[in-house]
């Protein structure tokens, strides 16, 4: 799924909900957009190293909310792991942030 790390293209960091979309899309979501940005042939996808557990554990708790199977989780999960080394893993603390004003506002 992601681009090779010797791509060109624009560099795209995903967070979890991000990743978890990428494998599994409940129609009409909101958030499709993001994937289908991320999906671009020439984005380099990508995403921290704690991503890794956290989209597995997304995995299972929809098959515990009964969103999926055990057959489609195990699916999933064996799509993201086999796709994981072509992300570009970045440690906590290296990404920009860019603040949100409102959330902003909120804090005050």
């Amino acid at each position: 799924m992601p681009s090779s790390r010797t791509s060109a293209g624009e560099l795209l960091f995903l967070d979890t909900s991000v990743l978890v979309r990428l494998y599994y899309l409940e129609r009409d979501d909101p958030f499709a957009w993001a994937v289908d940005l991320a999906q671009r042939p020439d984005a380099l996808l990508a995403a921290s190293h704690l991503a890794y557990v956290e989209t597995l554990a997304a995995f299972h708790a929809l098959r515990r909310g009964r969103a999926i199977t055990s057959r489609r989780q195990a699916s999933l999960s064996a799509a993201f792991r086999a796709d994981w080394p072509s992300f570009l893993r970045v440690a906590r603390g290296l990404v920009p942030t860019v603040p949100v004003p409102a959330f902003e506002e909120d804090r005050a």
